[in-house]
């Protein structure tokens, strides 16, 4: 007989059941597939219900959707994988519906989740109103200042209809999640797990192996966001630091330091000049409307970052964008203007709650602020992700101190990181190390966000990894990265 999970060997042998009373928290039912998944796969869909906040007495529970994608082995390993978006606020479950693509499927499950209050949760800690600041802030191209003063109404008149809902939005953060994850795993009976956590997922899966140490037995962790990072104070620094990198790497190559010379000098005053005269277009709103912009030297590099910088196919065509533009042809740089329009798609209530609650409430207000004119090259942009002005609105609490610094544990840990990342620079992949006396460091050296994960040998090695987490990775294709090579025309 073919068993092709451990959870479906429990039910087909009649042994203490793989899902846990519907009566008892947690527990976890058979589902509809909240998302259509991949018909020709062996997947099957459950919804996990938790208690909204561990410390009340009421119990209160909440619910979101769990997806096992069964191994393709014969014989699966008893430890499956379990994965999750970044975010927060992503969904997860909507971006990832096969499992073809999924190295590890070769010899365990692989399980995804959709965190607490994002899209497909319930509840869904949605609040339009702060989608709807983002697609102002570009489509009346308004300052960072202006949108904080937009941001903290929105977030008011959202706070008070979810608390109105019943929903403490206090209880959506970090240490809530990761205790999820090991409800996920009691549910299933489950007693040794691996995690593979991407960006903010990263600080989420090392707060689940601080709570609950006996449960990992190894981790691969993509883009690392630290949980101690201050993002908000250095976001500006991580775009200048991948420019940079798009700088110096055309600078030192022949053909590119030819064809573009000065690279660095002319985005430089590409910048300055749009801002004193911005350039007059029309282009698409997030309403659908064509009508008259000006394009100043921030929205530039917005674009730039929010386009070009997190692809790392794009990154390639970076240098000739930019000098077309320093030539006069903007057709390039305004097509990631374009783009750029709008925000994405959050749960935005459940991205409010972990990060003021996890991260800005650890961070100084005057340095988030600072940002912009502390970094001129960048236009006036500040690409922080919230202020403490929002967050002082929100009111979602803040996390205890101990929570704020580097987990230290001796479980085998995988960091990749991407050369070019603007968001997470491969330095926070480093520094995560240092407390991780079992860990292994792998730079991609023409990757963005998303480094590993996003590549067949990243995919290849974390499997290799996840079969035998003592041993340092290797694999023939890392012997075959190399840097971009950047387009001449």
């Amino acid at each position: 007989m073919r068993y092709s999970s451990t959870l479906t060997l429990l039910l087909l042998l009649g042994a203490a059941p793989a899902l846990s009373p519907r009566t008892s928290v947690p527990s976890i039912e058979r589902s509809a597939c909240a998302v259509p998944v991949a018909k020709n796969e062996r997947i099957d869909c459950y919804m996990l219900t938790v208690p909204e906040d561990r410390s009340a007495h009421d119990q209160k529970t909440i619910r979101f959707p769990v997806v096992l994608f069964h191994s393709r082995s014969i014989t699966p390993k008893s430890d499956p994988v379990i994965f999750t978006e970044g975010g927060p606020g992503n969904s997860t479950i909507r971006d990832v519906r096969s499992g073809r693509a999924t190295a590890s499927l070769d010899d365990r499950d692989f399980i995804v989740f959709e965190q607490r209050g994002s899209t497909y949760a319930k509840p869904r800690l949605a609040c339009p109103e702060m989608n709807a600041i983002d697609n102002r802030y570009s489509d009346e191209n308004l300052t960072f200042a202006q949108a904080v003063r937009l941001q903290v109404k929105a977030a008011l008149v959202c706070r008070k209809r979810l608390t109105r809902a019943g929903i403490d939005v206090r209880a959506y953060n970090t240490a809530a999640i990761a205790d999820d994850v090991a409800d996920l795993a009691s549910a299933l009976h489950l007693q040794n797990i691996n995690l593979m956590g991407l960006s903010y997922s990263t600080a989420l899966f090392m707060e689940v192996v601080r709570r609950h140490p006996g449960l990992v037995r190894s981790v691969v962790l993509d883009s690392v966001m630290p949980i101690d990072s201050r993002y908000d104070e250095v976001a500006n620094a991580n775009v200048l630091r991948s420019l940079h990198q798009i700088f110096d790497s055309c600078a030192v190559d022949p053909i590119c330091s030819r064809t573009y010379p000065g690279l660095e000098t002319a985005f430089q005053a590409l910048v300055v000049s749009l801002n004193a005269k911005p350039l007059h277009v029309r282009l698409k709103s997030t309403r659908g409307q064509v009508g008259p912009y000006a394009v100043n030297g921030r929205n530039l590099v917005e674009g730039i970052y929010g386009v070009a910088l997190q692809d790392a196919d794009a990154i390639r065509g970076v240098p000739h964008a930019i000098w077309q533009a320093h030539r006069g042809d903007f057709r390039e740089v305004l097509a990631y203007v374009q783009s750029n329009m709008g925000g994405p798609d959050y749960s935005y209530g459940a991205r409010l709650s972990v990060l003021c609650h996890d991260f800005v409430a650890f961070e100084s207000a005057d340095r988030i602020l600072a940002q912009a004119t502390l970094a001129p090259a960048l236009g006036g942009m500040n690409a922080a992700n919230l202020s403490t002005s929002v967050c002082n609105a929100w009111k979602s609490g803040r996390a205890d101190p101990t929570q704020f610094t580097p987990v230290r544990s001796d479980v085998p840990v995988l960091v990749f990181a991407g050369a070019f990342d603007p968001n997470t620079p491969p330095q926070w992949g480093q520094q995560v190390r240092r407390t991780l006396p079992n860990s292994y460091f792998i730079e991609f050296p023409a990757a963005v966000h998303d480094a590993g994960l996003d590549s067949r040998c990243g995919l290849s090695l974390a499997a290799t990894f996840f079969d035998n987490p003592a041993m340092p990775p290797y694999l023939p294709c890392l012997a075959q990265l190399r840097p971009p090579t950047f387009r001449l025309r």
